[in-house]
């Protein structure tokens, strides 16, 4: 592996942004623990802990390889523990991972990490097996600062798992399309099936298979129609299915479940967030908007002359390249409600076309007039420049006080025991009274669900928590339907005195123009609250995120006002 180095200047430059990959990923990980503000977070770090007490499927309908792989860690966190004298059994266990869950997030989190870091290090090999080693070691370098990939590589979510597990089927279409060689197929396939076990729309990479496949068979000169009935492509189809039930057994135990699950996650959930359709659809979002948001001006000009230089070129690599950013595009252009993650699926393939196209004009350009290379590395650290400075932006702002946390601390030592409070939605919670609970969450679905649900309610300031929500699950933005607000007088009548308020959606209803008006009796809450009621405590960002107009979950962190109505 030493001399291997030695030899490879690229190999050695290749480490160096391995390990800057690392600490760009690495060093927020821990920040503002336990407290956790991030939804997606917790609806992954605590169905394993379900599983583990009895709820063998906890993912209500959620992909769940990311889950096993925590579960695992779980396990072995717990095995490891009890056998030190940590834990005297499960039940202790339980109740100290719900007292303090760090543990469970740092793992998670140290995996999201592991798992962006090894996708830079095959980003390498896929450039390299497709055209060079120049070529790989630009992509690795342009998906080290990807500032979309690294926050994806701080939190615990699947994305991250997914874009390895297809860079990883990427590899093995490389080797399809090159060779065609049987276990490219199956290995292929399984990738592609574990990736969709991961997140649904990872399905869309069963086409890199079928491209490579074509573009193999186009080689050979085979018809369509013979290249479609060839064994080996089959052999990767039934491969792919079973990687996904491998990543996903309980699709055949409880397919309804799991069907529901597809359909609310991945087609009723874009349409259900209310407030957000002034976001561009994403035929103008994704080009536009998320792939500034990742990499900047510089580099998004780069990739978009990578893609039309593949499309005028149109050598078998380009092509295969173009697979699932074209798919993706699709996908998500109709959509409103957008994130700059949800293109994921295509940004590593962007970026190996936008080091292909940069290899290639520095090849034309640079010695035919001759131009020292010292130029070509002030290009990519142009290029880079933007997503790191924004990259190393994203871990200050995350190491800060986050206002979530600080108010949750405020509210827990402040509000009265036993009182009624309204929630909005992106705002911290005091501890639920279980009747609170069973009111708005229905009964618990396990053991560990209903030990969490008695030791939140032998807290001494449980109270009557009353949530807001802005969206309506499959439902979309239909005209009437409004956030679950009512008047201030209803509140009173009822007993409500305190209000914890984020400006997060608010700010999603004011962001866009015309969207506003849409929700009347919405909009009057908000204007009424400030009026009426008593601001008790404030809490806001210490770092102000500049990039509020690209409607991104990296930018989330609100400011969290807490009201008392007299």
């Amino acid at each position: 592996m030493i001399s291997s180095l030695r030899r490879d200047p690229y190999l050695r430059w290749l480490m160096l942004f391995l390990v800057i990959a690392f600490a760009l990923r690495l060093c927020s990980i821990w920040a503002n623990l336990p407290s956790v503000s991030n939804p997606d977070e917790f609806k992954l770090v605590w169905p394993p802990l379900r599983m583990a007490y009895g709820t063998w499927y906890a993912g209500g309908g959620y992909p769940p390889l990311y889950m096993y792989v925590l579960l695992v860690q779980y396990g072995v966190y717990y095995g490891v523990g009890a056998l030190a004298g940590q834990f005297a059994g499960t039940l202790d266990f339980a109740r100290r991972v719900i007292a303090d869950p760090t543990p469970l997030y740092l793992m998670g989190r140290m995996t999201s990490v592991l798992l962006g870091v090894a996708t830079v290090a095959l980003m390498y090999a896929v450039g390299r097996r497709l055209y060079n080693s120049r070529v790989g070691l630009l992509a690795a370098a342009f998906l080290t600062f990807d500032t979309v990939h690294v926050y994806a590589s701080q939190v615990v979510k699947n994305d991250v798992l997914m874009v390895f597990l297809l860079v990883a089927a990427l590899w093995f279409a490389c080797g399809i399309m090159q060779m065609g060689r049987t276990r490219d197929y199956a290995f292929a396939g399984l990738s592609v099936g574990l990736a969709t076990a991961a997140k649904y729309n990872a399905l869309a990479g069963a086409l890199l298979i079928l491209s490579a496949h074509l573009l193999y068979s186009r080689v050979g000169h085979k018809t369509v129609i013979r290249s479609l009935t060839t064994p080996r492509l089959w052999l990767a189809g039934l491969c792919t299915l079973s990687g996904f039930l491998l990543g996903y057994p309980h699709f055949v135990f409880d397919p309804g479940l799991a069907l529901e699950g597809l359909r609310t996650n991945s087609v009723g959930f874009f349409w259900a967030w209310l407030g957000w359709e002034g976001v561009p659809l994403g035929w103008i979002y994704y080009p536009v908007i998320a792939l500034n948001t990742a990499w900047g001006l510089p580099l998004q000009l780069l990739a978009l002359g990578g893609v039309i230089a593949a499309l005028i070129r149109r050598q078998p690599a380009n092509m295969l390249l173009l697979v699932m950013p074209v798919v993706n595009y699709v996908m998500m252009g109709g959509v409103r409600v957008n994130q700059p993650r949800y293109f994921l699926l295509a940004m590593p393939c962007l970026l190996l076309l936008a080091a292909r196209f940069l290899v290639d004009v520095w090849d034309r350009v640079g010695p035919a007039k001759r131009v020292p290379v010292a130029v070509f590395a002030v290009v990519v650290l142009v290029l880079i420049t933007w997503p790191a400075a924004f990259s190393i932006f994203q871990d200050v702002m995350l190491l800060q006080p986050d206002p979530r946390v600080t108010a949750r601390q405020w509210i827990a030592a402040n509000l009265p025991a036993g009182c009624r409070v309204v929630v909005d939605m992106g705002a911290p919670s005091p501890p639920a009274s279980p009747e609170s609970q069973l009111a708005y969450t229905g009964p618990p679905k396990g053991f560990f669900e209903r030990l969490a649900r008695e030791l939140a309610a032998n807290q001494a300031r449980a109270c009557w928590v009353l949530p807001i929500q802005h969206y309506v699950n499959g439902e979309g933005y239909q005209i009437g339907r409004e956030a679950t607000v009512e008047a201030l007088d209803w509140y009173k009548i009822n007993g409500y005195r305190y209000f914890v308020i984020s400006n997060l959606f608010l700010s999603s209803y004011q962001r866009w123009p015309g969207v506003a008006g849409r929700y009347p009796n919405t909009m009057a809450f908000y204007r009424d609250l400030p009026t009426h009621a008593t601001l008790l405590a404030e809490f806001t960002p210490v770092i102000a995120d500049p990039r509020e107009d690209t409607a991104t979950d990296m930018d989330m962190i609100p400011t969290i006002r807490v009201y008392r109505l007299d």
